[in-house]
This record gives C-alpha cells, structure tokens and sequence, in this order.
C-alpha cells in the first residue's frame, strides 16, 4: 500500500521538485494541450456556424435564380423597358451580333435609340449586312441582264437616284431603271467603245471612247420623253475634241472635267462651255485614273505603276508617288478615290489597294483584295467597296472598313469577271458583270 501511494504521488513529487527538468516538460505540454483542445473547440464551432450560413446562402441563390427566370419570361408592359436589366457593354454585343439595320431598332426604348446613334454600332451593323451577302444569307438583287446588247465595259458605270448608266461593247450608253432594270434611254454617237463614265454637276453625264472624244449630256434631255424618238435613242448635246488617243478616264470637279487617254495626255475641260483649258502630259503613259482631292490638285495613275500628283493652279507636278520599281503591266493604276481627309486610295492590277497620306504622300497600308483590281467607290460611310477582274477568284467583290475586309463572289455562272461597282448618294449599290448589273441594298 505505501508503494502504491508512492508511486501515485511520484509526478507531484516530481513536478515539486526544485530544478526539475521533467516538471517544466510536463507543465509545458499540459499548457499547450488545453490550448490546442480549446482552439479545436472554436473551429468546430465555426466550421458549424459557417455550414449553416453556406446553406442558407445556397437557398437564398436557387430562389433568385428562380425569380431571375420568372421576371425574364414574364410579359413586359407596353410603358416598360426590357432591356434595363442588361449593362451597355451586353447590350451592345446584341446589336453587333444580331442586328443589320439599326434603323429599325431606335423604337424598341430609349436606350437603344441612344446606342443606335453611335457610329461605331451603325457602321458594324453595316458590316453585318455585307457579312451577310458573302456567306449567301442575303442575295443581291439582279436589275438587269443585257445579253442583246453586248458585254457591259468595265469601269463605265455609274448611279444616281434615278438611273444605272452603264456602257456596252457596241458604243451605246444604256439607261436603265434602277427598279427593274427596264430601259429609260440608249445613248449612242461614239464610234468605238465607250471606256468611261461620270456624273457631273448642273445634271451632265459625261462618256468618254476609244474613239478619242469626250461628249455631254444633259440628263433633262435624257429624261424628256415628250418627243421620244423610237427606240428611247438620245443624241450628245455635246462633243469634246483635244484627244488623239483612246480616252479611259474621267474626273469631274466644281468647274473642270478632266479626262485622261491612252497617251498619257489629260485634258482640262471647262464644265459651263465645254472649252479645252490646258493640256497636261503623263510621262508614265496611258492614264487608266483620276481622282480630285480638295486642294485643288489632281492625281492622275498611269500604266507605269505611278501616280503624279498636278497642281491646278499653274499645272506642274507636285509628287510622284512609286507602287513599285518599273515592272509589267500589273503595276497599272485602275482606280484611284480620294476621301474627305485627302487620303489617296489607289487600286493596282496586282491585286492590292496602296493607302497614301494627302498630306506628304506617305504610304499609310495596302490593302490586299485578292485579285486585279478593276473598280473602285466609297460607300456612303467611309468604306471602299471594290470588283475585280479576276474570273478564277473567289472576291469578285470586297469591302473594306477600318482594317476589316470581306470577300465574295457574285450569284453568277460562268464565274463572273470584270466586276466594276458604283454607288449614288443615297447609298444604293450596283455592280456590274459582263451582261447582268445587280442591286445591294445597303
């Protein structure tokens, strides 16, 4: 028994013991022990409490969920916005994604009245259309097939509200509604070719020919049918002579037209009288384009791959501007336009559209269209639509806008070639193939 009780007291013997090693070992690890237990106390409760809160989070969320469902399925009132639950950012995502005519969606509530104003949404939406066109969701529409009256010429085409004028092979200008296609007037005279077309101010057609001469019409006289002579014929009001080449551009300006032939000669034209103003001579040969910017200067691209730069206060050359070292004839410059900062758009026959600063004459990019260039126009919003003349390609037509571009074909066979575009102010769009002209609606 006194072992017993000895052997029972030992740790407190031990622990009492002065100096004890054994006693701090003890003491320090019951310490320590009734905190872990303590803290493992508290956690647990935690770990209790959170699982409960997490519950209640979870049903709180499947009762949202529900009445998210519930209000998004519900009927909107007629006074009500459905849309103010969804952020811009979404918001514009559905118009850029879904809708190709913003017109229509101003009326759905104030915000998308407010969104369709941005630029940025109207003009992606324009895109969208074309995007459209090309993977054969939309179709153009064909106004006219002319098969009786030969191929139509590439680069002769023009629109404005009332008629597509366009040139055949058999020297005639065709007037057509642009409704139907149904003919207004044919417009002969020239005897070859009719290389080009332009519209100019005070209601004047322009056309010039392979056979060296430039002539005007008035488009009152075209559009009189009161004395309509039998098969709608029309003859020029007027014809200009300076020309001893085949003529295959035009440029109308405010008071000058300007037109360029196979020589590398560009005669100035005073529009009121038809006078011959002064004669400038491009060294790079036959001129293919002209374009005017609002300096009061004149570019004029030539079968050499050059562009010359004409001051039209005294006629001498400001800048030549170089696509390429002199090579063959791919290098021609088929079609130039001039946007509303001067910016040059140039369009060459090796397939690509050089971009050149208004300002020094910088390259600014190219623009690869795929095939040769024949044609070119701004559409009402700033972007280039193009046609080539590549009847092995796949981008008969093209648009481009703010370094994004579509490509595609024309519902045609054979495969179209020779593909020239023109565009009226109201933003109508026709292109023509070699007998068939079609609609875009824009």
């Amino acid at each position: 028994i006194e072992l017993s009780i000895l052997r029972l007291d030992l740790p407190r013997m031990l622990c009492t013991a002065p100096h004890s090693a054994a006693c701090r070992r003890v003491g320090a690890a019951t310490a320590r022990l009734t905190e872990l237990r303590a803290h493992e106390s508290e956690q647990r409760r935690l770990i209790a409490e959170g699982e409960a809160v997490l519950a209640k989070v979870v049903q709180e969320i499947e009762l949202v969920e529900a009445e998210l469902e519930a209000a998004v399925t519900a009927p909107v009132a007629a006074d009500e916005d459905p849309t103010l639950w969804l952020p811009d950012e979404l918001l514009l995502q559905i118009l850029l994604i879904a809708v190709t005519h913003v017109d229509g969606c101003r009326a759905v509530c104030r915000r998308w009245e407010r969104l369709c104003q941005d630029r940025a949404v109207e003009n992606a939406a324009w895109f969208a259309r074309w995007r459209q066109y090309a993977t054969g969701a939309r179709r153009p529409r064909m106004v006219a097939e002319l098969e009786d009256a030969g191929s139509i010429v590439h680069g002769a085409l023009c629109i404005d509200e009332i008629a597509i004028y366009c040139a055949t092979g058999e020297g005639c200008v065709e007037v057509l509604s642009p409704t139907d296609g149904s003919a207004i007037a044919t417009l002969t005279g020239h005897g070859g070719c009719v290389l080009a077309l332009a519209l100019g101010p005070d209601n004047v057609l322009y056309t010039a020919s392979e056979d060296s001469t430039v002539r005007v019409w008035s488009r009152d006289n075209i559009f009189d049918f009161d004395d309509q002579d039998p098969g709608y014929v029309r003859t020029a009001n007027q014809i200009l002579h300076g020309h001893v080449y085949p003529v295959f551009s035009l440029a109308v300006g405010e008071e000058n037209l300007f037109s360029g032939d196979g020589d590398g000669t560009i005669c100035v034209w005073e529009c009121s009288t038809g006078n011959l103003v002064h004669q400038l001579i491009d060294e790079g040969g036959c001129v293919y384009s002209l374009a005017l910017n609002s300096r009061n200067q004149l570019y004029s691209g030539s079968e050499s791959g050059t562009i010359r730069l004409w001051s039209l206060t005294d006629y001498t050359v400001l800048r030549i501007l170089r696509a390429a070292p002199p090579a063959p004839e791919s290098w021609d410059a088929a079609a130039m336009l001039v946007d509303t900062s001067d910016t040059l758009f140039s369009g060459f026959w090796d397939g690509r559209i050089r971009v050149w600063s208004g300002v020094d004459g910088a390259p600014i990019r190219t623009i690869d269209a795929q095939a040769e260039l024949c044609s070119m126009v701004f559409a009402p919003n700033g972007a280039v639509i193009f046609g080539t003349s590549d009847a092995a390609s796949n981008a008969a037509l093209g648009v481009w806008q703010d370094g994004q571009t579509i490509l595609m074909t024309l519902p045609e066979d054979p495969p179209v070639w020779n593909v020239t575009v023109a565009v009226a102010h109201d933003g109508r769009l026709c292109a023509s193939t070699r007998h068939q002209l079609w609609c875009f609606e824009l």
